[in-house]
């Protein structure tokens, strides 16, 4: 499922990784452990002035094209906002 992928970056990890967490689960598969980083999060000290870090919103003010809830475009857009965070340091 996740062999080898050492890092995740997920817009609202938290929700992600239950998911995942509850999935393994079900499947009575091991959980994978990966370093991990939420882009909302990571959003919030950033650009702390935003109105909300919700998705579409932070990506509309970095100008990163997002078709929102398409799963390719989202994950993109939190690519680049992880990007963003490794460059300032903050990852």
């Amino acid at each position: 499922m996740l062999d080898g992928v050492s890092f995740v970056a997920a817009h609202n990890m938290s929700f992600d990784k239950s998911v995942l967490r509850k999935t393994c689960e079900s499947y009575d598969i091991k959980c994978p452990s990966f370093k991990e980083v939420c882009t909302v999060n990571l959003s919030r000290q950033l650009y702390p002035e935003l109105i909300n870090h919700k998705l579409n919103t932070v990506c509309a003010h970095l100008n990163i094209k997002l078709d929102h809830h398409n799963a390719l475009s989202d994950a993109l857009a939190c690519a680049e906002i992880a990007i963003l965070g490794i460059k300032e340091g903050l990852i």
